[in-house]
């Protein structure tokens, strides 16, 4: 079997393996699609601080199950899957209160563990979601595209908001497209042109209005009246942008943190306290996010052409991930065949 594994930063071997049989009480998924995020390019430049080596990076991963116990479980041969990759512990007192996504012990499958880089997974039945009636393309997307539905749904975005997205990757992008889906305003900014025409493809350009950042500000001004957006989401990882974000948001508002940064966060508290303004992170994605992403998709309200922008062999990954790194700004999404 075909497995990938990142030796150390800057470094891939691809090994070929004795096939893994599944694992007692566990469920035996063939990968067929994995995607990359900025995250996995993150570990491979050694940028990721919870990712030790040797690894086997993938956390979105959309499969097809192998070998399963018939009597004791759900799903079924055949069956189309995505990973879900958080396992939390089920005991501390974010578990207990229902946010697992936050768990003190929380292990992430592809990050703090060997993900789906391979052609076998073998995992817990539930870190995976079935994906009946939905191909392979989609199934990729479902786990990225949960992390912006958790967003959106935990800044409590209502019909008629003003909402401004700062970051137009994959994520930033998405959760625009969910935002509106809400009944908001949508705006989205970003330094580049090809990602805000890619937002404004794949979001719909009669949802999402794209702003470039060198007018954001004052278009946001004359866009509100001086009022400012009600819901601000940072979707860069960028510690000066998530810090200038602040500007953006109207008093009584609420300033929504999707992407991490290195380091301290600095904000002058007496904006913050005039503003009455209510700070968000967002991390990860519950069971319930990828059953509603999943449900979208199968009422074709999310599309997979213009959001899957490079793609290319697993095998392949020593000749295309260099490329891909250097190709970020006009990409959105990247996923390998498997």
């Amino acid at each position: 079997m075909l497995k990938v594994q990142c030796e150390r930063p800057f470094q891939f071997r691809v090994l070929n393996c004795e096939p893994i049989s599944r694992g007692r009480g566990e469920v035996l998924v063939r990968v067929k699609r994995v995607g990359v995020c900025g995250t996995d390019f993150h570990a491979y430049r050694g940028e990721q601080p919870l990712v030790t080596y040797p690894r086997i990076l993938g956390h979105e991963v959309a499969g097809v199950v192998e070998d399963v116990d018939s009597g004791a479980s759900s799903l079924s041969t055949g069956e189309v899957v995505c990973l879900f990759p958080y396992r939390s512990c089920g005991k501390c007192k974010a578990c207990l209160r229902g946010k697992p996504n936050c768990c003190r012990a929380l292990d992430v499958i592809g990050v703090t563990s060997d993900g789906g880089m391979s052609d076998l997974i073998s995992v817990p039945e539930d870190q995976l979601v079935s994906c009946n009636g939905l191909d392979l393309d989609q199934v990729v997307i479902v786990e990225p595209l949960s992390i912006a539905a958790h967003a959106v749904r935990r800044a409590s975005v209502s019909s008629g908001d003003h909402v401004l997205v700062i970051g137009a990757g994959p994520i930033g992008i998405a959760v625009a497209r969910l935002a509106a889906f809400r009944g908001a305003h949508v705006y989205i900014t970003d330094l580049r042109r090809d990602r805000l025409e890619a937002a404004a493809q794949w979001g719909g350009s009669d949802q999402i209005n794209v702003i470039p950042s060198d007018t954001s500000l004052q278009v946001v001004r004359e866009l509100t009246a001086g009022n400012m957006m009600e819901i601000v989401f940072d979707a860069t990882g960028n510690k000066q942008s998530m810090e200038s974000a602040l500007q953006y948001v109207g008093h009584g508002g609420c300033l929504a943190l999707v992407g991490i940064a290195q380091g301290s966060l600095c904000y002058p508290h007496p904006e913050i306290h005039k503003r009455e303004l209510t700070l968000l992170s967002c991390r990860n994605a519950l069971r319930d996010d990828f059953h509603y992403v999943i449900e979208l998709m199968r009422n074709k309200k999310i599309v997979v052409d213009g959001y899957i922008t490079h793609r290319a062999m697993l095998v392949d990954i020593k000749h295309v991930w260099t490329e891909w790194e250097l190709s970020m700004q006009n990409a959105v999404k990247c996923v390998f065949e498997v």
